[in-house]
């Protein structure tokens, strides 16, 4: 009699294989990266960036039209100051458009959509508040990390330059945009190895369940409150003035 097949060694249904890896693990991954090959694609086009000083304190610029719409530098002769402006800009720009906002939104549905239809959360569903939830906050954790990461290599090159070590105008912006994807890299491993999205995830259901308590609560009480008023503010004065009626009419 055929023996109907068994699952590997530690294999939990709909938290993948016994090594613990799950399809939402893949999207994750990929999507890393995706993040960490863009990224060191805008570093090796970065290094196409040529800056000569010029009299008067001033800097030339040099490179291809896509780095200089990157950058916002269409002109040819600016201050060191304005070329630092423009780095850190397009440093904190870049997880807030095209591919990276994209990258960031198909990874947060896809983890989530296999997470709430397949996988450890099926039970719960997609469409569910704790898939919206845990979308949501995927999402915003993937834009908020390429920010941290972005904000902490601008500022470390803010004080650099405040403090005499160098000019960011001479640091090589491939070399600032290759830090900003480590960082972010390094920031992403950190968050997920302390579980920071599943804490949030349950303080925010947490606070929806409670805001619906109280949409309940008052909901009840406003129901309850008209029959309330008219029983304990209206109903004495009603009795009061209906006794009062009666012993009208007694005396007449």
């Amino acid at each position: 009699m055929p023996q109907t097949p068994q699952p590997p060694r530690g294999y939990q249904p709909g938290r993948g294989s016994s090594l613990g890896i799950t399809p939402a693990d893949i999207i994750k991954w990929d999507a890393r990266a995706i993040g960490v090959v863009r990224g060191a694609s805008r570093a090796r086009a970065a290094t196409a960036l040529t800056l000569r000083e010029l009299d008067g304190g001033y800097v030339s610029v040099s490179a291809p039209s896509a780095l200089r719409e990157e950058l916002r530098l269409a002109g040819t002769r600016y201050l060191p100051s304005t070329v630092e402006d423009a780095t850190r800009a397009s440093l904190l720009r870049a997880p807030l458009k095209g591919v990276g906002l994209g990258v960031s939104a198909l990874a947060s549905a896809g983890t989530n959509l296999y997470d709430y239809g397949l996988g450890a959360h099926k039970n719960e569903g997609i469409g569910s508040q704790k898939f919206w939830v845990s979308t949501g906050v995927d999402f915003g954790m993937a834009v908020g990390t390429g920010l941290a990461a972005a904000g902490a290599v601008a500022g470390t090159l803010a004080i650099a330059a405040a403090v005499g070590l160098t000019a960011a105008a001479a640091v090589p912006v491939g070399a600032v945009i290759a830090a900003t994807v480590g960082v972010g890299f390094v920031l992403s491993l950190v968050l997920d190895h302390f579980e920071a999205g599943r804490q949030l995830k349950d303080k925010v259901n947490n606070g929806l369940d409670a805001w619906k308590g109280i949409a309940e609560n008052a909901k009840v009480i406003s129901q309850a409150l008209p029959g309330y008023i008219n029983e304990v503010v209206m109903g004495p004065t009603n009795r009061n003035g209906g006794s009062g009626h009666r012993r009208r009419r007694g005396h007449r």
